[in-house]
């Protein structure tokens, strides 16, 4: 998988750096990036828009005495007061769903280098609490923490229905899917992608392959 990660805060617990050693021993392909980098690098960053990435993951946990030194959001979204999801607005889970906010409301242009839509991957938080309401709302996975074996799977779990959603949007679209000894294959079916094609997941004028083979 490739992994987008970042954490609450401006350093990383030792359960985080554990799971970053380990996820790349396994050799899965994770990029660290500040959680206040993130919206603009979606957003801005040339490099987004070549970027191949499965899932943001954002770790949520950190002890109470650095509550209080950890970026403040714009909390302007009535939803995330008038609700009542959470007492403690600075809580590390609340800014981690701002962020997901954030990342739910980029434009439908904002895509990777195949034309997956940045504000429809995956967006999977580590944190022990819970909100059922605002995973509903903003289409996010919230995961009690785990040990790096156990987090990376969970990752996987979300990550292969978001494939299979991606590979429906394709060949609703005109593009041929098949498996070939457990690796799936894209490419063109009977005519070239179309410049207009759009989904839930696509944007075909975000789509810089060729598709010529």
């Amino acid at each position: 998988m490739n992994i987008l990660f970042t954490a609450v805060g401006d350093f990383l617990t030792v359960e985080a750096r554990a799971c970053l050693m380990e996820w790349r021993a396994t050799y899965h392909a994770v990029e660290q990036m500040p959680m206040g980098r993130v919206t603009s690098y979606l957003r801005l960053d040339r490099a987004s828009s070549l970027a191949m990435v499965d899932a943001i993951v954002c770790m949520a946990d950190m002890d109470a005495e650095y509550s209080a030194r950890t970026v403040r959001f714009d909390l302007s979204g009535d939803w995330l007061i008038g609700d009542g999801l959470f007492a403690r607005l600075d809580s590390p889970l609340q800014k981690a769903l701002v962020l997901a906010d954030d990342v739910r409301k980029l434009p439908e242009t904002c895509t990777m280098q195949d034309g997956r839509k940045w504000k429809s991957i995956p967006f999977i938080i580590f944190s022990s609490r819970a909100s059922s309401a605002a995973s509903r709302r903003l289409n996010v996975s919230i995961l009690p923490p785990s040990d790096p074996a156990g987090a990376v799977s969970a990752v996987a779990r979300v990550v292969d229905k978001y494939h299979e959603s991606v590979l429906a949007d394709y060949e609703a679209l005109g593009i041929l899917v098949r498996v070939e000894k457990g690796r799936v294959q894209i490419g063109t079916a009977l005519h070239l992608k179309a410049e207009g094609a759009e989904s839930e997941y696509y944007h075909a004028p975000g789509d810089r392959r060729t598709h010529t083979r």
